[in-house]
């Protein structure tokens, strides 16, 4: 069923960014674990952003996608990537070393250093795949390489655009100790030509730390704060990118009832610097551990007994599925255009499913041999061309999509 949603704005739109609480951990897999037993800090203090809730059918506004766009080639997350993102080619891996970058093989598992230079030694800058820094964080995005990495003695944080062929680079911007802040780095997230990074603040005067989301125009460099909490009022986590939106999650406390974390959906509005509640925990919104719930076009969330999509192009909302009677959704991802999500019963045995983000089904496919695990025997992490990688019995494997919706977990090959 197709619905869009009638919106009413926050009270105080437009004004400073707030300050909400303490880390949100974004690490743990899909079937990792409940999320409403997650270690994660959370807030306690009840405080929760004010704003009027949604209908639940309506209008968010359609917004047609501007021509220069491949929605295909958006939201990039490195926070679950497992410190591999997907070669140009699709046809390997390049995982990050300290300071240089590998390419893996994906029908083989072979890793070599990512250089066409005859006797390179892959110690200074005239190495396409060497980087005066360490490497943070990774990612492939229009076909360049964004790199995010720091100095040693911990003076800068930079984001640098490269072309993985030539070597060739530029640095987008950067954050500099002073006297005053230092920052260490925490996540990047990649859309419609934005940079989302995620930094550890820490206030030297005050001697106190924030967590600051930065949106970054990839075009200008120019960079601006737009979510920030530091333990006083809501947990905020951006999780998706749209055309001239992006979301976020605010989160402000739990539920001991329902078993679940007080968490709502909003959307900010870069023209006009709104903040709409989409969806909020009273309504049924479930918050996810997992961070890969942005994937190309689609953002996916739980409402309710229903699994969702929100268009990250034209704004649309559209319920995808609803769960068995009797279950309940404990966490969720989407990943090559499925949803795989995770339930549990009243005797606490647990489901997992999957379904596509465009589908007209009215059931999803089980994953039988995942039934009642609380860990996955195969936990994806990301796509490249045809195949799965993700982590089996501790260990980096790719597997081919076929075997891994056949169960056929035996037949990855292991990565280094």
């Amino acid at each position: 069923m197709i619905f869009v949603l009638f919106v009413s704005l926050l009270a105080g739109c437009g004004r400073e960014t707030e300050k909400p609480t303490g880390k949100t951990e974004t690490t743990e897999s899909l079937f990792s674990a409940d999320n409403s037993e997650s270690d994660a800090e959370h807030n306690t203090h009840g405080d929760k952003t004010e704003g009027n809730t949604v209908a639940s059918d309506g209008e968010v506004g359609n917004v047609a996608i501007p021509p220069s766009y491949d929605a295909e080639t958006e939201n990039v997350n490195t926070c679950s990537s497992m410190d591999y993102i997907t070669a140009s080619d699709n046809m390997g891996l390049f995982p990050a070393g300290a300071t240089t970058v590998y390419y893996t093989d994906i029908e083989t598992g072979y890793k070599v250093v990512y250089c066409f230079n005859g006797g390179c030694t892959h110690g200074d800058n005239s190495c396409a795949a060497h980087f005066n820094g360490i490497i943070q964080s990774l990612a492939c995005y229009h076909g360049k390489w964004l790199v995010v990495t720091s100095q040693t003695d911990g003076s800068k944080l930079t984001l640098v655009r490269a072309d993985p062929d030539s070597g060739e680079r530029e640095e987008v911007c950067s954050f500099a100790r002073t006297d005053e802040v230092s920052y260490d780095f925490s996540y990047a997230f990649y859309a419609f030509d934005y940079a989302y990074l995620d930094l550890y603040v820490y206030h030297v005067k005050e001697a106190r730390s924030t967590c600051i989301t930065y949106q970054i125009d990839l075009k200008t460099g120019e960079k601006k704060a737009v979510l920030e909490y530091d333990g006083s009022t809501a947990n905020y986590r951006f999780v998706a990118g749209g055309v001239d939106f992006f979301l976020y999650e605010s989160h402000y406390g739990y539920d001991v009832e329902k078993k679940a974390y007080h968490c709502d959906l909003y959307l900010y509005d870069m023209k006009t610097e709104e903040r709409t509640l989409i969806c909020s925990h009273d309504e049924g919104y479930t918050y996810s551990v997992d961070p890969q719930t942005a994937d190309k076009n689609w953002f996916v969330f739980a409402m309710g007994q229903s699994m969702c999509t929100l268009n990250l192009t034209d704004r649309t909302v559209r319920e995808i599925v609803a769960v068995p009677e009797g279950q309940r959704i404990r966490n969720y991802l989407i990943l090559d255009h499925q949803i795989q999500y995770l339930t549990s019963d009243a005797e606490n045995l647990f489901y997992a499913y999957h379904i596509a983000a465009d589908s007209t089904e009215t059931e999803s496919t089980e994953l039988a041999d995942e039934r009642n695990r609380e860990g996955a025997v195969f936990s994806t992490k990301g796509v490249c061309g045809d195949c799965f990688y993700g982590m089996s019995d501790g260990k980096y494997l790719i597997l081919a999509k076929e075997d891994y919706y056949l169960e056929n977990y035996d037949k990855g090959i292991e990565i280094g």
